[in-house]
Formats: C-alpha cells, structure tokens, sequence
C-alpha cells in the first residue's frame, strides 16, 4: 500500500526521476564538504549581493523567551548575522524568525523558505530541516534535513545558482 501512496506522490509531484537524482547526488556532494570548507564557501556566497541579501548583527543575540538556547553552530551564525535572505527569495534566516516552530514545539524554527515552510532546528543538534507540516498531518510531503547551517546554505546556493563560477 505505502508503494502505491509513494508513486501516486511522485507522479503527481511532477518531478521526474532525472531532477530527483541530480537533487540526491548534490545533497551527497554537499554533505560530503567538510565543515570548515562548507563555512569558508557560504561567507564567501553571502558577500555576493546577486545571491544573498545580507544584514550583519549590530547587537549581540537576545533568544525570545520561549527558546532556551540554540545549536552552537546556529548561535555562531546568528551571532554574526541578522539576516539572511537569498535573492530570489527562496529561502530567509533571521532573527526575527527564532521561536518555538508553529508545527511542531519541540522544534525551534530559524527561518522560512519560499512555500512558508520552516527552517528549523531541534534544541541541542545541528541538524536543520525544513519542513512544511504535511508529513505529519497526512503522511504526505517530505522533511528535509541538512548536517548544519551551512551545509543547509551551500544546497541552497548550489541548486538555485548551479553554474556559478566561483564554485
């Protein structure tokens, strides 16, 4: 039955079998880049004004009340930045974002992406994930998940501007 449920899904998804390897094989290409490197190509993605727009913090991180505390990596990054919003809108991290996630409490959400899904973290892990709620309500949708912040970034980067040629 679950068969059934998953080609009916992908049938009407409209993405072929093609476009689903391409996005699995950068998904391995981009979990594969180790953390500091993943770190050096976002900060140099996010100085790129075609790809990102970006406001630097001008204060030092205060967490609603209803976020105890973030992943070290996602503090890192929001320590530095108060914004992040990739050009063509399809994905926005900010602090204006941090707070318990609509969907799902236990999770705290970083961001949104274009569809208003949420970009969120559980407490204590660097995981982030992007997820939209239908998962959970009908068994239908996806969760995505990414090894960091900025491994979430450099996906992003990499499929919305996949000839860029500072890769």
């Amino acid at each position: 039955m679950e068969f059934f449920r998953d080609l009916v899904r992908w049938v009407s998804s409209g993405e072929d079998r093609e476009s689903i390897e391409s996005r699995n094989a950068l998904e391995r290409q981009v979990f594969a880049v180790p953390l500091d490197d993943a770190k050096n190509e976002v900060a140099r993605y996010l100085s790129d004004p075609a790809k990102f727009i970006v406001e630097r913090a001008q204060t030092g991180l205060v967490l609603p009340p209803s976020v105890d505390t973030l992943p070290p990596l996602v503090g890192e990054f929001f320590a530095a930045y108060d914004s992040v919003q990739e050009t063509e809108g399809f994905v926005w991290l900010s602090r204006a974002n941090i707070a318990r996630s609509e969907i799902d409490g236990q999770l705290i959400r970083i961001g949104l992406d274009a569809e208003h899904a949420e970009v969120v973290v559980k407490a204590g892990a660097e995981d982030v994930y992007v997820t939209d709620g239908t998962e959970a309500k009908t068994g239908d949708g996806s969760i995505e998940s990414y090894l960091t912040i900025y491994h979430f970034l450099l996906f992003q980067v990499r499929f919305f501007h996949p000839t860029d040629p500072a890769r």
